[in-house]
């Protein structure tokens, strides 16, 4: 199916995107640390996850801010997620 936006716009949007998401991320690594994030579990960063999402379904005018959050949260957890396996705590942080 073709790109029916300009060449390069589509790309730009996706950047910043992403972009808010990195920045985000990297100001909840300043305010928690990654030693925080790697003693949650699964469970537990569903919940942020999930407060989030309800924060969100208010609509209070803030949508982007909160998807960028949520953005962000997803990309912590999968961060904690992945150093857990290749650490070989990886039964400790799941639900399992």
């Amino acid at each position: 199916m073709p790109n029916p936006t300009p060449s390069g716009v589509s790309e730009s949007v996706e950047s910043a995107a992403l972009i808010s998401v990195l920045v985000e991320r990297h100001e909840q690594r300043s305010q928690w640390g990654d030693a925080h994030n790697d003693h949650l579990l699964v469970a537990e960063w569903r919940v942020f996850i999930e407060e989030r999402c309800e924060k969100l379904r208010r609509d209070d005018g803030n949508a982007r801010d909160r998807f960028v959050t949520i953005g962000a949260l997803a990309l912590a957890a999968i961060e904690a997620y992945d150093r857990a396996a290749l650490s070989g705590r990886f039964k400790e942080v799941t639900d399992d």
